[in-house]
Formats: C-alpha cells, sequence, structure tokens
C-alpha cells in the first residue's frame, strides 16, 4: 500500500512538471492578444510618441491645436496604451504563471513522494 502511494505521489508529481514544459507551447495567449491588438497597439504608441514632443515642450509649436487639446488627446491616448499594454501583459504572463504553478506543484509533489519512501523505508 506504502509503496503504491508512493508510486502514484511520483507519477503524479512527474506528469505536473512535464505539462509545466509543454504548457506555454498549448496555450499560447494567442486567443486574448491577436495580431489586430498588436497592430493598434503599435499605432497607439507611435501617436503617443508623436503627442509626447507637443504637450512637453517648452513652449508650444506653431500649429494649428491649442496646448490643451493637444494634452486632452496625450490623456485619451495615454489611457489607451495603458489598457492595451494591461490586455497583453494578461495574455503573455497568464500561461507562463499556470505553468511555474504547474512546475512547483510537480516538484512539490515528487519530493513528497520521494521524501515518504524514505520515511517508510526506514519503518521498516
Amino acid at each position: 500500500m506504502k509503496s503504491a502511494i508512493v508510486g502514484i505521489l511520483v507519477g503524479i508529481g512527474v506528469v505536473l512538471f512535464v505539462l509545466s514544459l509543454v504548457w506555454t507551447q498549448i496555450f499560447t495567449g494567442e486567443s486574448r492578444w491577436t495580431p489586430e491588438k498588436a497592430d493598434q497597439w503599435a499605432e497607439v504608441k507611435d501617436r503617443l510618441h508623436n503627442l509626447s514632443f507637443i504637450v512637453n515642450s517648452p513652449e508650444p509649436p506653431r500649429r494649428h491645436a491649442s496646448r490643451e487639446e493637444a494634452q486632452a488627446e496625450y490623456d485619451k491616448v495615454k489611457a489607451m496604451a495603458n489598457q492595451l499594454r494591461s490586455e497583453f501583459e494578461n495574455a503573455y504572463d497568464g500561461p507562463r504563471t499556470t505553468a511555474t504553478v504547474l512546475k512547483w506543484s510537480g516538484v512539490g509533489v515528487l519530493v513528497l513522494g520521494i521524501g515518504l519512501q524514505f520515511a517508510w523505508k526506514d519503518q521498516g
């Protein structure tokens, strides 16, 4: 009975660890982060970059729009950029977080199984 428990724990630990190695290849996050979102994020970052020169310049440049209008657009684009960055980070980190949990759970269960094997071996 004891050897069956040890075998099951070691088997589960190995399965969890192996699953953690392939988890990011199976679940890549592409369902939440599409090429269209990537293109949109690139456009938003470009617009934010261009607006930063207008908003942060010491003297307002000669242009038709006022500095207040540029600041309002900058704030709007900055909020959109932050939202897209958050979506990207969630799509990128989600599978990796799961893989990390699987890996350390597998290692823990494997160590528990091996530890029980040595503990029960000494008993008899």
